[in-house]
Formats: structure tokens, sequence, C-alpha cells
């Protein structure tokens, strides 16, 4: 669906020189990570090998990454965009704590390595900081009143 308004918004609506280009760019490498995403959740789930909880935490922080440029930075918005992108973004979040909970299971029933351990570390930084991006700016608390310190 996203192409569809893509294209549909392309031919409407005058995009700022090159924006249109990277927006449907960013469009075709999020349909790809979202299959290497789902390949490699089946195979952490089914296997539960580092590599793959790993992989897939990384490239479901990148999802969201993209998820939240198409939310907050892109040309336009359409009110169905919004709501798709909300649907997914909302999965996308639930995944990502799956993924964490797989990285919970890898470290207490297989006995990673050092590199193993650092990479899952660096996989929940990720997911972490994804997130937090995510959630810092809906975290902000508008109605307190900002006090003005007088130098």
């Amino acid at each position: 669906y996203m192409f569809v308004l893509a294209f549909y918004k392309g031919y409407t609506l005058e995009y700022p020189r090159g924006k249109w280009s990277l927006e449907v760019f960013l469009l075709a490498v999020m349909a790809v990570m979202q299959q290497l995403r789902f390949f490699f959740g089946h195979w952490a789930c089914e296997v539960g090998f580092c590599r793959d909880v790993c992989a897939f935490s990384w490239l479901n922080s990148a999802v969201l990454l993209g998820l939240l440029y198409f939310i907050h930075f892109q040309a336009y918005l359409l009110p169905l965009d919004a709501a798709l992108l909300v649907v997914a973004l909302s999965s996308a979040l639930i995944e990502s704590f799956c993924g964490l909970a797989a990285v919970a299971q890898v470290v207490r029933l297989r006995q990673p390595t050092a590199t193993d351990a650092f990479a899952l570390a660096l996989a929940v930084l990720s997911v972490v900081l994804v997130c937090g991006l995510h959630l810092a700016p809906e975290l902000t608390l508008p109605w307190l009143p900002v006090r003005h310190h007088k130098r």
C-alpha cells in the first residue's frame, strides 16, 4: 500500500527536488529489510542462534528508523499513510520486544562467547535506543509549566 500511496502522491503532489525518489528508494529498501527480518526472525525462533537473533534485532532497529522517518519527515503525510504507519510501527515495536525476549533466551540457554555477548549487547542497545528515540517526544510533558530563571 505504501508504494501505491507513494506513486499517487508523486503523481498528484509537487515534491521538493529529489525527495520523491529518495522516499520510493527507502520504501524499496524497507521491503527488502522486512523480508530479511522475517527470515532471521523465523530462524531465531526455530534454532535460537546468536547471529539470527542479532540480525533480527538489528534489522528491527533499521525498520523502526525507516518507519520513524516516514512518520516524522516524509514530504506529505496523508491520513491513510498515518494509519498504516501507526499499525506498522506498533507491530514492529512489539516484534522488537519479542526479539529482546529471544536475546534473553539465547543468553540463558546457550553459553555465548565474548564476541556473541558483545553482539547481543549491541543488538539490545540498538533496539532500546531506537525505541527511546520514538518514545522521547511522546514522553515530554507539555502541560507542565516551564520555569524561567532570572539572571
